[in-house]
């Protein structure tokens, strides 16, 4: 018999399945990807994540799958998972950039409860990785790296700081 999907409600639950430890206290994580990925090359099991992922690959070369379809990831790529897919992943050289998840609960809080009337993407859309050239894709790395600063920090108004950061995200 085949294994089950497993299915995961936030980003520290799967990590912890891939033997790591991650603090998170809200439903949105940013990691840098060199921070998080061990020993290349790693393949993931197949998994549903029950929250949003995006990554900005900035070097690194792997695999993506969802839905049983499968997808190259290089230098400059970007990708876009909602929940409820069935994922997984191979990674065969040590990536940079950043993986980003965030669930719907944090949209509605730290944007706005009709978040899906203005972004109805995120309810359905599947989309493949995107390559773009590398004046398009600097923005979303820069952006990266600013969403990681205010998620370190301390500040009473980070996580509004950081739904303001998500929604640029989004637009872009």
């Amino acid at each position: 018999m085949a294994d089950a999907i497993k299915v995961y409600n936030s980003m520290s639950e799967f990590y912890a399945s891939m033997g790591g430890a991650m603090e998170q206290d809200v439903d949105f994580t940013i990691h840098r990807l060199e921070d998080v990925h061990g020993e290349v090359p790693i393949k993931s099991p197949l998994f549903r994540a029950n929250y949003y992922s995006i990554l900005v690959i900035r070097k690194g070369r792997g695999k993506y799958i969802i839905d049983s379809q499968s997808y190259p990831t290089k230098d400059g790529t970007i990708y876009f998972t909602n929940p409820g897919h069935i994922k997984g992943f191979e990674i065969y050289e040590h990536s940079y950039g950043y993986v980003i998840t965030f669930s719907e609960a944090f949209l509605k809080q730290y944007v706005r409860e009709d978040i899906f009337d203005e972004f109805p993407f995120l309810i359905a859309e599947n989309a493949p990785p995107s390559y773009p050239d590398k004046e398009i894709f600097q923005p979303f790395d820069a952006l990266g790296e600013q969403l990681l600063r205010e998620y370190q920090l301390a500040s009473a108004y980070k996580f509004q700081v950081i739904g303001s950061l998500a929604v640029v995200l989004l637009l872009k």
